[in-house]
Formats: C-alpha cells, sequence, structure tokens
C-alpha cells in the first residue's frame, strides 16, 4: 500500500532533498538496527539491511547519486521495510523519499526516470547494494 497524499503533504513544503536525506538517515541510524529485528523478513535480507546501513554516508558526505539510491531503497528494496513508519515528527519515512524525487524530477514516482536511474546507478553503493531485488527473500512482509 502507497502513501496517501495526506502523508505527503506532512513533509515540509521548503524542504530539501539532502533534509529527506538527513531524516532517512537519521532514524535508521537511530531505530533501525533494533527494529529490522522484530521485522517478517529473511536473515540474508536483514544482514543486506545492516551492512547498507554501516555503510550510507552521513548527510553532509552524502553525494545526489547516494541520496537517491537511499531514497530508492525506501521505496522498494533494502530500506523498504521502514516505509510506513513514522518518525518523530509524525512523518513516514517513505514520504521523505518520494518527496525527494518530485522536487528533483517532477513526481513522486520518478522510478521511470533515466536521469534518477543514472543519477543511483553512480553511488559508489550500487554496485554492491543496488539493482538487488530483496522482495524474493522478503515475502513475508508486514
Amino acid at each position: 500500500m502507497g502513501l496517501s497524499q495526506d502523508d505527503l503533504n506532512k513533509v515540509p513544503i521548503d524542504i530539501t532533498p539532502r533534509e529527506c536525506y538527513k531524516r532517512i538517515y537519521q532514524w535508521h541510524k537511530m531505530y533501525g538496527t533494533e527494529k529490522i529485528q522484530t521485522k517478517k523478513v529473511s536473515t540474508e535480507y536483514k544482514n543486506a539491511y545492516l551492512q547498507f546501513l554501516d555503510r550510507i554516508p552521513d548527510p553532509t558526505n552524502a553525494s545526489k547519486d547516494d541520496m537517491n539510491l537511499v531514497f530508492d531503497e525506501v521505496i522498494m528494496m533494502l530500506l523498504e521495510w521502514s516505509y510506513h513508519e513514522n518518525d518523530e515528527y509524525g512523518i513516514k519515512i517513505a514520504a521523505y523519499a518520494h518527496r525527494a524525487l518530485k522536487i528533483q524530477y517532477g513526481d513522486y514516482n520518478a522510478f521511470n526516470n533515466q536521469n534518477f536511474r543514472n543519477s543511483m546507478q553512480k553511488s559508489d553503493l550500487y554496485p554492491e547494494f543496488g539493482g538487488v531485488n530483496w522482495q524474493s527473500h522478503n515475502k513475508e512482509r508486514e
């Protein structure tokens, strides 16, 4: 189930993609390691998530390419389990990823935008983590 317009409207209108990334990053660094343990996902998925979490750059050092990869991972890959999790502002984690795509590419769902695809594929993390279909390991999602 995707986000409602109300979910998307909770994200501050003047937020930047880097600020969206920062909120996703901080939430995962603060809660991710503990919360992933409560999810019905494979051990392989959990381990890949924890490795990815350990490797994502902090917000001041993240490139646009790294941020785009993380936005993609939130929406449909290793960070997808957090899609409907609320942060301390009552905003769903995925709302930040979708807002960042809207700001950069004019569409909340920019997956078919070639500029977005090219950008995330330029991330140093892409060869190891991007493009992997973790959904096949995540059949028992909550």
